[in-house]
């Protein structure tokens, strides 16, 4: 089975027999998904950098009807297409960008309970000290 190109299928036919047809399925329903989600949060991130003075202010506008974030979203799919053509091989590329999440991700989980334990003790108005060497380890 761990020789096996799609272990889902090999498992799908082993178990299901002949309604296997439904794993690939699937499969291409939870990762249309997953990248769904992926571009929705990345364009709000820019989204917010922007906001906060972080990133160009064009990044801030958004879209009377659905409140999107459209150039967000358009530079998302922008860097995406960029990093797809500048790889030759797909793999590394998920490992790099699957590492970079995981950096950012526990970047701002430290952040936010370093920041919720900072409410607690109700300083507020208190100014918030963060290692600044953190942020650049993700780029």
């Amino acid at each position: 089975m761990l020789e096996s190109p799609a272990v889902a299928v090999l498992f799908a036919n082993k178990l299901y027999g002949r309604f296997a047809f439904i794993m690939p399925l699937c499969v291409a329903c939870s990762t249309i998904g997953s990248a769904n989600g992926v571009i929705f949060t990345s364009s709000r991130l820019f989204y917010s950098g922007a906001r906060e003075g972080q990133m160009p202010v064009v990044l801030t506008m958004i879209n009377k009807h659905t409140r999107t974030p459209i150039p967000a979203v358009i530079l998302t799919g922008a860097l995406s297409i960029a990093y797809l053509l500048a790889s030759k091989d797909v793999y590394p590329l998920i490992n790099y960008i699957q590492v970079k999440y995981f950096i950012m991700a526990q970047q701002s989980s430290s952040r936010s309970c370093s920041w919720s334990s900072t409410m607690k003790r109700g300083l507020k108005h208190e100014k918030f000290n963060f290692p600044s060497g953190l942020p650049s380890l993700h780029n």
